[in-house]
């Protein structure tokens, strides 16, 4: 069940992730230096460590205060 949610978190992730890259490249004029697989690799385990994270805050707190008092800290 958490695998399945982690990839679900992906699969809706690289969309967002794509429109930013475009975003920045159309409105911002952002020259990517080439280093394609680095970043991808990167962003992959950015989703995953967050989506992860996301998951341990809501399975030890009870109330949504409580989850936001961690998620600050």
């Amino acid at each position: 069940m958490l695998a399945s949610s982690i990839i679900s978190n992906y699969i809706l992730t690289i969309p967002t992730v794509v429109i930013e890259f475009y975003l920045s490249r159309q409105v911002f004029h952002h020259v990517h230096d080439g280093q394609s697989l680095g970043g991808i690799c990167s962003g992959d385990a950015w989703i995953a460590t967050f989506a992860t994270l996301g998951l341990v805050i809501a399975s030890v707190t009870n109330t949504m205060q409580e989850t936001t008092i961690y998620h600050i800290i």
